[in-house]
């Protein structure tokens, strides 16, 4: 039961993340509410339903947002599997462990679009303006990321 709430709530992360978070950007940057849900995934389920959310996460990005189709639902499996490859070698008990999972994976989802739109041959900002970007949207996202990760620790961990 608590994996289709989990699979719901990516559903309605994905309508957040395309409507009402429009209205709470910070410097023009909103939080990857779908990529955090990825990395919660990746730190709370055995591969298979990590892969699975990774996929649907991935799809619903790619359905809903403004980059080339298809990015999101190939570099958000692949950014699971990184991750529970990583928390078979690193103990993620720690606080600030899953928040640095986070934080990377923020920055290498926009390593990744910058290289996906300066393979398609569209405009780029400069390297400043990514880096100051980037940034931005990595503490904002962990802020949000920190707030999900409890939620969803509560919900998972929920039994009748």
């Amino acid at each position: 039961m608590n994996k289709i709430l989990f699979l719901l709530s990516i559903v309605l992360l994905a309508l957040l993340q395309a409507t009402v978070l429009e209205y709470f950007k910070f410097f023009l940057v909103k939080p990857d509410l779908l990529l955090a849900i990825v990395v919660i995934a990746s730190l709370s389920f055995r591969m298979h339903w990590a892969i699975f959310s990774a996929l649907l996460a991935g799809f619903l990005k790619d359905a809903m947002g403004a980059y080339p189709f298809g990015i999101n639902t190939i570099f958000f499996p692949l950014c699971s599997l990184m991750i529970l490859r990583l928390s078979k070698d690193i103990s993620i008990e720690n606080n600030f462990v899953p928040l640095a999972i986070m934080f990377i994976s923020v920055i290498l989802s926009s390593i990744v679009m910058r290289l996906a739109f300066l393979f398609m041959g569209s405009s780029v900002v400069s390297i400043g303006i990514f880096i100051r970007v980037t940034f931005i949207e990595s503490v904002y996202t962990v802020l949000v990321f920190t707030l999900l990760f409890k939620a969803f620790k509560r919900l998972l961990s929920y039994k009748k």
